[in-house]
């Protein structure tokens, strides 16, 4: 009884130990009292303010820091159109649109878009500690969570045609502590950032399943990046008219999924990579936002933001299948790492939420209240906590995934947008 008593006590003190010399950003009365383990939440990388941030929580998630990284290298305010150059800070047009009649203009200037996160499929569940003070180590026995890879941070940006690859260093919390306003990894080195040419209005991006390129969708079609190169080493072009969006690639790396933001007329193109051709079009909702690959690689799933819903195809025979309506304004979308739900985030700007969604039914089974604009999310790897950048409204909601209840929401800057999982 003696030692249980040793033990429990050791585990609180470690608990407060960790909060109290974090400096974290919350408070013990705020803090949601579960315990998660050992890196979930981990780091996470986002855009806020015009910078990119990290936000990194200690071994518990009891508590945060959010920390600006110096030295990344994040284009805002100008841009150039598919078909024409925009002002600094101006729009080209008057809305929504794509191709030469309607020209494109994304909704929110200087919103960029990140690496998907990418990890392998689990093998089975990954057992969770006990919600109430463990009499023992809560993390005892309990597997490490999937590899992550790498520690860079690569996002597009749209207004000067380039892809941006920011190392920001190993490690979560450093020993000497660099300041609220100057982050520096684990080697006490500042983050490096280098840029990439890639073209007319870059968006989406995916990492091939070798994980030593990434493919993104830009205004003539896909670059091939080659990630250790840092360069441009291939391009594959997509029909004329079409304004590329959002981009996803097969387990075997075979095929990519290509959706083209248009109002009318709207077609999600299916490109054999070796031959590097169009070999499937499908038709889609008005402003196909993002396409997202099922973890077991059987289906992809689109988001059509102007139809308010989203559409499954079978990735066998390259069909549409079941279309799961009234998803106002549906825009991103993620599934946890075993597939068996789906997140799907609406910027509507009033009474915004996150719609969770059966797989195997095709239901919205749950409706979770968030912040302003939610633009984009994130799954950490265990599947335990959902992240959601409301970008309207500064902050970051994180959701524990089990109860599909809010655990806080954090301030991170303003517009908030993209997420990507660091190690």
């Amino acid at each position: 009884m003696a030692n249980q008593y040793k033990s429990r006590a050791l585990t609180i003190a470690t608990a407060l130990m960790l909060v109290g010399t974090t400096s974290c950003e919350d408070t013990l009365s705020r803090l949601n009292p579960a315990f998660s383990w050992v890196n979930d939440p981990p780091r996470l990388a986002l855009i806020a303010g015009g910078r990119l941030v990290v936000v990194e929580f200690n071994w518990f998630g009891l508590g945060y820091k959010v920390r600006p990284i110096s030295g990344a290298v994040i284009p805002v305010g100008t841009s150039r159109a598919p078909d024409g150059p925009r002002s600094a800070g101006g729009r080209a047009g008057t809305g929504f649109g794509g191709g030469p009649t309607d020209p494109f203009v994304d909704p929110d200037l200087d919103e960029h878009d990140f690496d998907p996160d990418f990890w392998p499929e689990p093998e089975g569940d990954f057992p969770l500690p006990p919600l109430d003070i463990p009499e023992e180590d809560p993390f005892d026995g309990l597997p490490d969570p999937p590899p992550i890879d790498p520690d860079d941070v690569s996002t597009t940006n749209p207004y000067d045609g380039t892809l941006s690859m920011t190392n920001v260093g190993p490690g979560d919390f450093p020993a000497q502590n660099p300041g609220p306003s100057n982050f520096r990894g684990a080697d006490g080195k500042p983050a490096t950032s280098s840029k990439i040419n890639i073209g007319g209005s870059p968006w989406g991006m995916v990492r091939t399943p070798d994980g030593l390129r990434t493919l993104v969708a830009y205004a003539q079609g896909i670059a091939v990046v080659d990630r250790k190169a840092r360069t441009v080493v291939d391009r594959i072009p997509l029909p004329p008219g079409s304004v590329p969006r959002s981009i996803a690639i097969t387990p075997d790396g075979r095929t990519a999924y290509v959706t083209s933001f248009v109002r009318s007329a709207a077609e999600l193109y299916v490109v054999d990579l070796a031959s590097k051709k169009v070999i499937a079009t499908l038709s889609s909702g008005g402003y196909a936002a993002r396409v997202v690959m099922k973890p077991d690689g059987t289906q992809a799933w689109f988001t059509s933001f102007f139809d308010d819903s989203v559409t499954v195809i079978d990735v066998a025979s390259n069909t549409l299948g079941v279309t799961i309506g009234s998803i106002l304004n549906a825009w991103d979308i993620k599934f946890n790492p075993t597939g068996t739900r789906a997140y799907v985030c609406g910027p509507t700007g009033s009474g915004d939420v996150i719609n969770v969604i059966d797989t195997s039914t095709y239901i919205v089974i749950a409706k979770i209240p968030v912040g302003f604009r939610p633009k984009s999310m994130i799954v950490t790897p265990s599947g335990r906590h959902l992240f959601v950048a409301n970008f309207g409204s500064d902050t970051i909601t994180q959701i524990d995934t089990a109860t599909n209840k809010v655990v806080r929401n954090i301030t991170v800057g303003r517009k908030p947008h993209g997420f990507q999982i660091l190690r």
